[in-house]
């Protein structure tokens, strides 16, 4: 069974769901789920290589007590060491971009905002 935690809960007589606001007022209410989804696709759709074959890197997660140690940097490198066509990933902040970036790869683009006070996309 799959489970969605969704990120607000509508009102019970079917009221709209009230408005969130964003941190940076970029946007005046809720993006529902799927909307949310369509877009972000869309925006990481747009910046991921045309070219095949190429690997693309999904996330790296290391535990709290790990990080900082090393532990990243370890799992990312075994990771990469096999290869063999161009790899491409979206950092999620600044610091997993700085491990990327030691691990060899550069930075690309532009970088992409994703909706409802999602993270920026650092693409490389």
């Amino acid at each position: 069974m799959l489970l969605i935690q969704l990120p607000f809960r509508p009102r019970l007589g079917g009221e709209p769901v009230p408005p969130i606001p964003a941190r940076d007022g970029r946007r005046s209410g809720p993006v529902p789920p799927f909307e949310r989804i369509t877009a972000a696709t869309t925006a990481t759709a747009a910046a991921r290589p045309r070219e095949f074959p190429h690997r693309y890197l999904q996330d790296i997660v290391t535990l709290p007590e790990s990080r900082g140690r090393g532990a990243g940097a370890v799992i990312f490198t075994d990771r990469i060491k096999s290869v063999d066509v161009p790899a491409y990933l979206e950092a999620r902040t600044e610091r997993s971009a700085h491990l990327d970036e030691r691990c060899g790869f550069t930075r690309i683009g532009t970088e992409i905002e994703l909706p409802d006070d999602g993270p920026t996309l650092r693409p490389m």
